[in-house]
């Protein structure tokens, strides 16, 4: 039982698919970073622009899918699911580096800041954005310490290595209220998601309506702005396809869905989204559809023409939290390495190449570190608090 649990819920494939989503923002983030400090950049390219957003987009409807995977598991096993585990599980794979990172960027980075010098261009960034900290800082501290960092983050100006996060206080939200409704309402999951994935859009519809007349601009963009960055229409999205994959009863919806040679263009489809987004005007609803049609398409992958359960892939994509959260403070770190050595002399083609191998190199070693002698002790705990054998796995 405990094998066929372990295999039920571990998807192959899905540790790629979070590592090209995680790639993609760091992507995203180099370019703007150069754009940031004066540097020659890509910054202003569409596809740049799309990496980053859409790279979050794709990390949103895999997180709906695996969380409703695994309580669908767990209810399928035990016929019932345990709230209290449930939220364990997520304190123990989201806090500890989470928590970190709010160390660093609230109390280490202003220190520094406050008492080092003006050490190059860089370095005088980052200290600038480190000082500034301190604006606002009970209630940015409160924001980011109490799991509503997109709040803070459409409120106030990023905080230096912590602004990446707004996404996880969007997903640790969804957390706290999906175990709940699936638990009250699991016989009606599907009309549950179609509500929510409907009411998103039409409240949207009318928040817009109200705010047009709004006369205070900050509030009115703050609104909109939490809004439209609160995707749980994505998370929902992700929940259905779930549903599709679980039960037997829906196997000819996946049949219509999953075909042998759609496996050739699972891969060109999961590039152009991440480029470019659905670049039709008014249906950016199918997003979420056609990245909820390219995990299908993963999970069911037995055809040997879509293999993204590579050991490098897997290796990485487990990884893939910690390059999330870690990679801004690694990013920067190279931009001053570059300016104190002097290879910012160096021509822009060599550079370029120079700055995303370093970046990339150190962004994994950093990651790879953090998850072998911190995240694990952790995931380890995890699971001796979990005793399903069906949350072995560390997708989720």
């Amino acid at each position: 039982m405990a094998r066929k649990q372990e295999s039920q819920s571990y998807i192959p494939g899905f540790d790629g698919v979070r590592f090209i989503a995680a790639s993609a923002v760091v992507v995203h983030h180099i370019e703007q970073s150069k754009d940031i400090l004066g540097f020659k950049s890509l910054w202003l390219s569409p596809v740049i622009k799309s990496l980053g957003h859409q790279g979050v987009n794709l990390f949103f409807v895999l997180s709906g899918f695996l969380i409703t995977y695994i309580l669908l598991i767990e209810h399928s096993e035990l016929r019932r699911i345990s709230i209290k585990k449930f939220y364990l599980r997520r304190i123990l794979r989201i806090w500890p580096l989470y928590y970190m990172i709010m160390l660093i960027a609230f109390v280490l980075v202003p220190i520094v800041a406050q008492f080092s010098g003006d050490y190059g261009l860089v370095w005088s960034k980052l200290r600038l954005d480190g000082l500034s900290v301190n604006e606002n800082y009970i209630v940015k501290f409160l924001c980011y310490f109490t799991l509503f960092p997109n709040l803070a983050y459409v409120l106030y100006p990023g905080i230096l290595f912590a602004a990446q996060s707004w996404s996880i206080g969007v997903e640790e939200q969804f957390y706290l209220v999906w175990p709940l409704l699936f638990r009250i309402f699991n016989r009606y999951l599907v009309h549950i998601l179609v509500l929510v994935i409907f009411a998103k859009y039409i409240f949207g519809i009318i928040i817009h309506q109200y705010m047009v007349g709004f006369d205070n601009v900050f509030w009115m963009d703050a609104v909109s702005s939490y809004y439209g960055q609160f995707k749980i229409e994505y998370m929902a999205t992700g929940g259905l396809a779930a549903y599709l994959l679980s039960g037997n009863q829906r196997s000819f919806l996946v049949r219509l869905l999953v075909k042998p040679y759609y496996q050739y263009m699972v891969i060109p489809a999961l590039l152009l989204l991440l480029c470019y987004g659905v670049p039709i005007k008014g249906t950016q609803f199918l997003t979420p559809l056609a990245y909820a049609w390219v995990l299908l398409n993963v999970a069911k992958s037995k055809y040997g023409l879509l293999n993204l359960e590579t050991p490098l892939c897997s290796y990485f994509g487990k990884r893939s939290y910690g390059i999330y959260m870690l990679h801004p403070i690694c990013l920067y770190t190279v931009h001053c390495i570059f300016e104190w050595t002097g290879l910012l002399k160096i021509s822009i083609m060599t550079y370029n190449v120079l700055l995303y191998f370093a970046v990339f190199f150190v962004t994994l070693s950093v990651s790879s570190i953090s998850y072998k002698y911190y995240e694990t002790y952790f995931l380890k705990l995890k699971i001796k608090l979990t005793p399903l054998s069906a949350f072995s796995s560390d997708q989720k």
